[in-house]
Formats: structure tokens, sequence, C-alpha cells
């Protein structure tokens, strides 16, 4: 049987989907991977931990299927922002710099300087630390030699779509988060390139998420494919979610628990707005998130439950220690700004905080604070976010969806009806648009059912009015620390 692929390059590791010919998903793998989290900011990781992660995932994926295992289509994506810098011959010169990297602090601020409104008007999207421009210039600025070396700026999941096809590309829902880009064109601001003194070689040509980008080549050997499979270039890990949950043009919200809470919803392109380009085509994607979600979860299992294995299943064993604490932690409130925050703040200096410690109290209270800390930046992400307000349902995924905890905080806190679908990941709607893509499939009727076909979480409002009490030292305490670290914050 021939299956479709679906391969997402996260944070904090990789998932292989496969769905057969009739659109359903029949095997994930996934593996975890390790980033390198410096107390200074800085996050990178090794490219070839990639091509291992996907590799070993499909090794083990095709074992698990029938012996005549095929493959029809590949839809790729991953993780958004960053920079992954490879040569002329395609090996990386240095770690890719992640999302999450803060470093390039000082080259946000010099580009934004006295013309946020100009730049950002152009690439449709407030501009941070995060975006793939500052890391270009801060390369350049710091290693000469490695600057000397780089001939392509990658992100994630287009190096992937190097490695199995030997084409560099750029698609055009990651093109939207470079900082490089110009929105109204779709495509590469190429003004902005000339103005920051980035060759127009560096940057590859931009493909749509809706076309067979490229053939795998021999290359793809290295993940343990055959030649000749059409290849999709899915977008970013938003983009391709957004799709398998049909956000395209209604009045519904994904709130994505992952390594960082991912906030999006897609409407029509309007010039008068802002946003960048979607997976579907004459959309945008308008996003917001907070950054430390899903790796606020990995410290709290890191540093409170030493005594348990530091893998997956100890976060069972977490939510099981909250059943005796009481909405609203008795009154501790975790800030998870370990890497500083993104909306509504674009602070990298922010600090995690974790306030109302009192004897009695247990990790079962910092579990279930952190759980509502990270909700409680979700709906400060709301309250500033003027696109958002319109919105009627909250799809809820990624891995914190996998906690029933974790998911009735996120309900309670935000006093709105969650909605968690069968499937919603990224690797699930890379493979649910690659079959779009080459007509096995009507995807948008695909995710019109998966969605149907979700859980339904209602609120509780007792537990939301005390959460909403929490809610408003949580603000008073952000504000105050975000006050405190202005003179460092990004765009200061």
């Amino acid at each position: 049987m021939s299956y479709v692929l679906g391969i997402d390059i996260g944070t904090s590791g990789c998932k292989v989907t496969a769905l057969d010919e009739s659109g359903d998903a029949v095997a994930t793998v996934s593996r975890e991977w390790f980033p390198i989290v410096r107390p200074n900011g800085t996050s990178e990781q090794d490219p070839q931990e990639w091509i291992d992660g996907v590799r070993e995932a499909i090794s083990e994926l095709s074992a698990g299927l029938d012996d005549s295992f095929g493959v029809k289509a590949i839809g790729v994506t991953g993780q958004m922002q960053g920079a992954t810098f490879v040569d002329e011959a395609g090996t990386p010169v240095r770690p890719s710099i992640l999302w999450n990297d803060t470093r390039s602090s000082p080259q946000t601020r010099e580009i934004i300087k006295g013309d946020r409104k100009r730049i950002e008007g152009i690439i449709g999207a407030p501009f941070s630390d995060g975006l793939t421009l500052g890391k270009l210039l801060w390369v350049r600025a710091n290693e000469p030699e490695n600057w000397a070396r780089l001939a392509t700026v990658l992100h994630a999941p287009e190096f992937i779509v190097q490695a199995i096809t030997g084409q560099r590309l750029a698609d055009v829902n990651n093109l939207g988060q470079s900082g490089m880009n110009d929105v109204a064109a779709n495509d590469w601001s190429y003004d902005l390139l000339d103005e920051f003194d980035i060759p127009r070689t560096m940057v590859p040509p931009v493909v749509a998420c809706d076309e067979v980008a490229a053939t795998t080549t021999e290359t793809a050997a290295v993940i343990g494919l055959p030649a000749g499979i059409p290849v999709v270039c899915a977008g970013g890990d938003s983009g391709a979610e957004g799709f398998s949950l049909g956000l395209a043009g209604l009045p519904r919200l994904k709130v994505r628990l992952g390594t960082a809470a991912d906030l999006n919803l897609v409407r029509p392109y309007d010039p008068n707005r802002g946003g960048f380009r979607d997976v579907v085509p004459g959309h945008v994607l308008v996003g917001a998130y907070t950054k430390s979600c899903a790796s606020s979860v990995r410290w709290v299992r890191e540093m409170f439950f030493t005594d348990r294995p530091q893998t997956t299943d100890t976060f069972a064993f977490m939510d099981a220690c909250t059943v005796d604490v009481p909405a609203g932690s008795d009154g501790l409130i975790f800030h998870p700004y370990l890497m500083g925050e993104a909306t509504p703040y674009f602070n990298s200096a922010m600090s995690g905080m974790l306030h109302g410690l009192r004897a009695g109290m247990g990790r079962g209270h910092v579990t279930r604070a952190m759980y509502e800390g990270i909700a409680m930046s979700i709906r400060d992400i709301l309250d500033h976010t003027p696109d958002f307000a319109h919105t009627k349902e909250i799809v809820v995924l990624g891995g914190g969806a996998k906690s029933e905890v974790f998911v009735s905080s996120l309900v309670d806190v935000l006093g709105r009806d969650g909605i968690v679908p069968p499937h919603g990941d990224a690797a699930y709607g890379a493979a649910l648009l690659a079959g779009h893509t080459i007509g096995v499939w009507d995807g948008f009727e695909r995710a019109a059912a998966n969605v149907a076909a979700g859980r339904r979480v209602a609120p509780d409002s007792e537990r939301h009015a005390v959460l909403s009490e929490n809610y408003a030292r949580y603000l008073a305490d952000a504000q105050r620390e975000d006050a405190r670290t202005a003179v460092d914050s990004e765009g200061s």
C-alpha cells in the first residue's frame, strides 16, 4: 500500500505521520531531541540531528506498516523563524540558530531603530529577535569566518527538503517569518536585502505550498526513501497545523501547546492589514505566541521531578500530582518567561517568576501553577491582539493537549469553549496538504471532518472566577517585569 508522509522538524523533536489513501492517519512516530539552550539566551542545534531523527522515525514507521510500504508524496514542515546556514555544497557551516534564540537583540534594535513601522509594513508582522534577518546580521558581525563560507540561509524544514531533493527553496509561509519578505509581493523584499547588505544570492527561490516543489533524488536515501517521490514544502508548523484545522476564513483560533504556545487564525489577504502569507493561497496567517510553553513543562519536570525518569512518561505522573491542588493553586502564580517573552511584550530580557510560594505547597502546586501561568500568558495575548477578538472557537492541539489538566486550566483561564481534535499536529497537516496537492483527497473536507470529530471542553464558571483574580495579579507582575527590563528589551 502507498502512503502520504508528513515530516515535522520541531524544536523538541521530529514527528513523521503516514496517511493512507483515504486520508486516515495510520501511524505516527516521534523522536525527541535536546537543543543546546544556555542561560545567556542562546538556543542552537546541529542540523544533522534533524536528519538522523527523521531517518530513525521513517525506519520505525515503515517497519510497522505492511511489506509493500510505498510513498506517494511527502509534505515537509517544521519550526519557523530561526536560521540554518549552509555553504555551496549544502553543508551547515555552524549549528542552526533556533527561533527562540535571543542573541541578536542588538541587531534587532538596530534594524527597527526609528523605522519600525515602515519595516513591519513591508513584512506584515511584528519584528522580533526570532526572525531570520537579525540572526544573519549577528553571524556577520560576530563570526566572519562562518559568514565567508555562507552561501544560503534556510529554515529548518527547508534544510530537510534540500537533503532529500538537492533543491534549496523557500516556501511562502516560512518566508513570512524571515524579516526579509514583502507580504504584498509574496516574495523576498529585495529592498530590505539591499538595505541590510544581504546578498540576493543568499536567499533561495520562493515556492507555493500548494504545488509540488521538487521530487526526491538519490539523496533521499539519507532518510531511507527512494528517488522520484513528489515533495511539497508544506510551510511552517503553524501553517501546516492551520490547514489541518480548516482555519482559512473562519472565526476559529488555533492554540498550539508546543515548545511555544502558538496562536493563529487565517483570514483573506488584505493589503491594509497585517499577517504573513498562509499555505492557502490568497490568505494570511495572523500569529502570536508566548515563548515558553512545553519548554516550561520540561523545566518543571527537570527541576521538581528529579526522582522520575526524564522522559515523556513522567508528564502523566506530574498531572496526577495536581489532583488535590485547587484551581488557582492556592495563590501560587507562574510567569513562563524562561527565555524572555514574545507577544505582547517582545522583551527578551523578561525573567520567569514563581510568586506566592508558602510552606505546605509541593510540586503539585508548582505543576498546576505552571499550567495556569501558561494559560494566563495566552489570555494576555488575546487581550492585546485585536484580530483575535471575534473568534468563536478555540481549537487546542500540540503535546500539551494530551494533558487534561493543562486543557482544563486553559479553558478555565480563558473562559471559552475548547475543541481538541483527533489530529492537528504539523506532521498530519503537512501530509494532508501533500495529498491534497497531488489530488489524492480534498484536504479542506478532511480538515472539516477532523475538527467535527474533536472532543469539546467547557470552562467551569467558579474556577474561571478564581483564576481571573489570579490573572489580575499575573498581569500586574508581568507589566512591572516588562518595565523593569525595558532597557534591554527587543525593539527598545
